[in-house]
């Protein structure tokens, strides 16, 4: 009788124990996770026509509406999920729709889109059929500084990645990121820059970020790691990656160098292009610059890379080469540009597969 409590101990033991404390069992076959390609949306001939959109792109929660910022005249271009053009928002210029710079875009849940002037310090918010419905002062005091394209959703808020004006050429001591309200008004500002920054030989500061329901991650430019902040009490849970082939310059790049020299020494080095998520992984885009990209500055020259991480045990999980610049992910679908050209952009839209068996 005594053996057989034990033995029913034991097994209850082990059942506790598997259920709640996660091991390697948990963790993801790598063997087993691929990319299936499942759709291909060509963008329809806007009017007027588009010239140059940056690398990434936004969608709404319903993922029916994309919006793009496009550099040259700092507008943002709307179409739907079938490539239809919706509309052009904002315009180029200082008067009441005037956009200086778009640093910061993004798309919220009442299909506003929500643009950050850091060059006017103006927050504006305009509907898709391109009417302004507010603009207010953003970080006017000087103190906080946005790094370019960070603009996210945030608990009917934004939250935005900065850095202390005080610390800006020591960025490793300065807080983070900055929660505001529509009128620009800033909530909080936490988190720190990932020490690496410290240590990666480059300049760069600037963050890329994915906001989870209960968790923010973040990571540098510069650094092949992920922080993880509580997104209730703002506090760090978390810092992993470093498994990668990310690779950072062999001199110190600076801003004082010459531009010839920065290329030069930036050239074969890694940055962290974009931080996203689907149910099951964290998807970390990393790009290796090369010296063709420089001469062009054509996107297509750099090579792209999807590093994948466990969502569950943030464990690394593997490497994937792909062909094209990862723009988006929404709803477990990745959203690849494959042609930058303005008379056929293309979006490449895929999944990832983890066949068990």
């Amino acid at each position: 009788m005594t053996q057989r409590i034990i033995l029913i101990v034991s097994i209850l033991l082990v059942l506790f124990y598997s259920s709640c404390s996660p091991d390697e069992t948990d963790h993801i076959n790598p063997h087993s996770v691929s990319l299936t390609k499942v759709d291909s949306v060509v963008l329809g001939n806007s009017e007027p026509l588009f010239g140059n959109f940056v690398e990434q792109f936004r969608i709404n929660d319903a993922g029916d509406i994309w919006i793009f910022a496009e550099r040259n005249q700092n507008r943002i271009f709307a179409f739907d999920s079938l490539g239809q053009f919706i509309n052009v928002v904002g315009e180029r210029g200082k008067g009441p729709k005037g956009i200086m710079h778009v640093s910061g875009f993004e798309i919220n849940n009442k299909n506003q889109v929500i643009i950050n002037d850091a060059a006017q310090k103006m927050l504006k918010i305009f509907n898709l059929s391109g009417e302004l419905i507010q603009s207010n002062t953003i970080f006017s005091e000087g103190e906080l500084w946005a790094h370019p394209y960070s603009l996210y959703n945030f608990k009917d808020r934004l939250l935005i990645s900065v850095t202390e004006s005080k610390f800006i050429r020591e960025p490793h001591k300065s807080k983070l990121l900055a929660i505001v309200d529509y009128e620009g008004k800033i909530d909080t500002v936490f988190g720190k820059h990932d020490i690496f920054t410290s240590e990666d030989n480059s300049y760069s500061a600037e963050n890329t970020i994915l906001v989870g329901s209960n968790t923010i991650f973040t990571s540098s430019v510069g650094s092949p790691y992920i922080q993880a902040y509580n997104s209730d009490t703002y506090q760090q849970t978390d810092y992993f990656g470093g498994n990668s082939s990310f690779s950072i310059p062999s001199k110190e790049i600076h801003a004082n160098l010459p531009i010839s020299e920065i290329n030069k020494r930036a050239d074969d080095s890694s940055v962290m292009a974009g931080l996203y998520g689907t149910e099951h992984f964290i998807v970390s885009h990393m790009q290796v610059l090369t010296a063709e990209f420089f001469e062009t500055t054509d996107f297509t020259k750099k090579k792209n890379i999807l590093i994948l991480y466990d969502r569950k045990t943030k464990k690394f999980i593997k490497e994937i080469l792909v062909s094209h610049t990862l723009a988006a992910v929404q709803n477990d679908k990745l959203y690849f540009i494959e042609d930058f050209n303005a008379d056929n952009y293309t979006i490449g839209v895929y999944e990832i597969v983890t066949d068990q068996k």
